[in-house]
């Protein structure tokens, strides 16, 4: 996740769910995901000013639908991205541009499928169903605990 401009980190954090209910990211803590990393990234070291980011990684993902939470404030614009590699050079990146509205915890949901030397990413909607190419995500909202 980062601004449109990258040059500073968001002041927003994620969280990510796998297919088989493990956890990564802030305030995900049981069950996470094995070999997992959150937090504050330089995407393009030579170029810190401009691409900052904040991240999850995880190795060796399950195949299936994740719920990625992302705690938003204020109104400012973010980039959500998910990005995947087979391991053999094929990757995909998915991004999305979506905007805050105010203090919520929004709820978005994407499928990883990988076949060979092929990966999909397909960003879904709240009853786990495809959106159509160039569809955005949109947020579901849930309260804060």
């Amino acid at each position: 996740m980062s601004v449109p401009q990258h040059d500073k980190f968001p002041n927003m954090d994620i969280g990510l769910v796998d297919p088989a209910g493990r956890t990564a990211g802030i305030e995900h803590h049981d069950h996470s995901i094995p070999h997992s990393q959150y937090g504050r990234v330089i995407e393009i070291p030579s170029h810190p000013e401009l691409s900052k980011a904040v991240a999850v990684e995880i190795c060796n993902p399950h195949l299936g639908a994740y719920l990625i939470s992302v705690s938003e404030s204020g109104d400012q614009h973010y980039r959500l991205s998910v990005r995947a590699s087979d391991g053999s050079g094929a990757m995909l990146a998915e991004p999305v541009n979506l905007r805050a509205d105010g203090d919520r915890i929004c709820h978005y949901r994407f499928k990883l499928e990988m076949q060979t030397k092929h990966v999909v990413i397909r960003w879904l909607d709240k009853n786990g169903e495809s959106l159509s190419f160039g569809e955005r995500p949109t947020c579901d909202a849930v309260p804060r605990t």
